[in-house]
């Protein structure tokens, strides 16, 4: 099985060694879920960024009496948090797409 980064930095030479074998895989395939996997983890990594920074203001606002303002960053933590897991669970979805794939493409 073929590192990742290989396939994704040289497509052509694994496409052509695939050829030289006179079999198929799914080069392309392997790339667009790649692509879409490595999308949804950046957007994963910053939702759970996003969603750390609210509640280390959320913890702030509390020690500073400013309660309502707190009550009300609470409801954009949920939104994140909800976010993040929508995320992660696509994330795996995807991950194993990228394995059933990846043993999908021989070696060259």
């Amino acid at each position: 099985m073929h590192d990742r980064a290989f396939i994704r930095q040289f497509p052509d030479r694994v496409k052509q060694g695939i050829s030289n074998k006179k079999t198929t895989g799914p080069v392309d395939e392997f790339l667009a879920a790649d692509e879409e996997f490595r999308r949804v983890k950046t957007e994963a990594d910053h939702a759970k960024a996003e969603q750390n920074r609210m509640s280390r203001d959320i913890g702030n606002l509390m020690s500073q009496g400013r309660k309502e303002e707190a009550e009300a960053a609470k409801a954009g933590v949920n939104s994140f948090k909800s976010r993040a897991q929508e995320l992660e669970i696509l994330e795996r979805d995807l991950e194993l797409r990228l394995r059933e794939l990846e043993i999908r493409i021989p070696n060259i």
